[in-house]
């Protein structure tokens, strides 16, 4: 793995860190923020989806294609048919499901899945941030 493949996935967690903090300190609106948070996490969820696409053509393995549908599917449903509290519950536990998939599927090297651990942890943590916020704003 590259410096530029780290330093793009950490620069994919400006919006993660950054709108909560917007939220709490009321630079935008708490709602607007939870929003933008939403559509920016069902976003990245969908791409984790694609390393598994590729690698689908080129095991030929229908299960892996069909499986690398499932982060889009359920990034947009989460979305569209729940809550905000529950569509960020499971989009923080599909981060979860698709670095577990991941580091015992995936050819991959072991830097980069010690820094999708860092992000991993990252991310489920400011889902968690935001689901406080609005549980805070509900009293």
């Amino acid at each position: 793995m590259t410096p530029t493949h780290s330093m793009l996935g950490y620069a994919g967690l400006i919006p993660f860190i950054g709108l909560p903090l917007l939220a709490v300190t009321n630079v935008l609106d708490p709602m607007q923020a939870n929003q933008w948070f939403i559509a920016y996490s069902a976003v990245i969820l969908s791409f984790f989806g694609g390393i598994h696409w590729l690698q689908s053509l080129r095991d030929d393995d229908r299960l892996r294609a069909a499986l690398a549908m499932l982060p889009s599917i359920v990034a947009w449903c989460s979305q569209v048919f729940f809550s905000a509290i529950t569509a960020l519950l499971i989009m923080a536990a599909g981060y979860l499901l698709m670095w577990l998939y991941d580091k015992n599927t995936l050819p991959i090297s072991a830097s980069y899945m010690r820094l999708r651990g860092v992000l991993t942890a990252t991310v489920c943590g400011c889902h968690i941030v935001m689901i406080g916020g609005l549980l805070a704003n509900q009293g």
